[in-house]
């Protein structure tokens, strides 16, 4: 069922994570189901444009002008961006990930393809609030892009933060819409399993931005956790892993923290 897709992810500073999510989107997505990979280059200097168009033949590398007043409310624009980035996909189908998620197998395909034969569209429940969505993973159709489906919804009324009602902008416009309820990664210590087969870090692309806001959002198990799986691609510690993550727990825990304070 599912064919000709366009795949969108926002880059920003963190090229760990968009380099595996580009490596595991064509690593458990058969060739013939894909039209392109979309990167927004959220950088927006050169350097990051030539690493991210060296990653696979398949990625097309955009830039947007950046929106000051988006930055003004968030500190970064990551819903301006996929504003216009999802006009400009040319696929049947869009997958929207952020950059710190990817599909860990490829059952993925199988089961989207699974819950399409009932729904419109499949969206991510933001865990910290079951009314919202969240564009760690969204898959949507060409025909939704009509809707002119807007990203920033409720941000400067509300401080409603990115894509979280993009659900209720379907629903209302009369589709069928599937939410995915996560389910917690490393037995609970970090990260989200959606559907069985896709993985979400959370705040991960916040790692290489100059900004102490967004910095302070980023606790010390999300590097710990970010270095283990694009090391193992493992999304559970074994007992040998697990013993070794506590051991390491005070000592990693006290030098963030010290990081931060610097």
């Amino acid at each position: 069922m599912l064919k000709n897709i366009s795949f969108i992810t926002a880059h920003f500073y963190d090229f760990g994570w968009t380099d595996l999510l580009v490596k595991n989107i064509r690593r458990n997505t058969p060739d013939s189901l894909i039209r392109e990979i979309i990167i927004i280059n959220q950088d927006r200097n050169k350097k990051s444009q030539i690493h991210l168009e060296s990653l696979d033949p398949f990625v097309r590398v955009v830039e947007y002008p950046k929106s000051e007043q988006h930055f003004l409310w968030t500190r970064h624009d990551h819903a301006a961006v996929l504003n216009t980035a999802v006009k400009e996909a040319k696929g049947d189908y869009i997958f929207i990930f952020d950059s710190d998620a990817h599909p860990m197998s490829d059952q993925y395909v199988k089961n989207c393809e699974k819950i399409l034969e009932n729904y419109d569209a499949i969206l991510a429940e933001d865990p910290t609030n079951p009314n919202f969505t969240h564009p760690c993973f969204m898959l949507i159709r060409q025909r939704h892009i009509q809707l002119n489906l807007t990203f920033d919804q409720g941000l400067f009324e509300n401080c409603t933060d990115t894509g979280r009602l993009i659900g209720k902008q379907l629903l209302d416009s009369g589709e069928c819409v599937f939410i995915c309820r996560e389910t917690p990664a490393f037995g609970g210590k970090w990260g989200s399993i959606y559907l069985d087969s896709i993985y979400h870090h959370g705040h991960g692309s916040f790692k290489g931005v100059n900004d102490e806001l967004l910095q302070k959002q980023i606790r010390w198990e999300n590097e710990y956790f970010r270095e283990y799986i694009i090391s193992h691609q493992e999304y559970n510690l074994s007992l040998r892993s697990a013993f070794s993550f506590y051991l390491k727990k005070s000592a990693l825990k006290i030098k963030f923290v010290n990081s931060q304070k610097s």
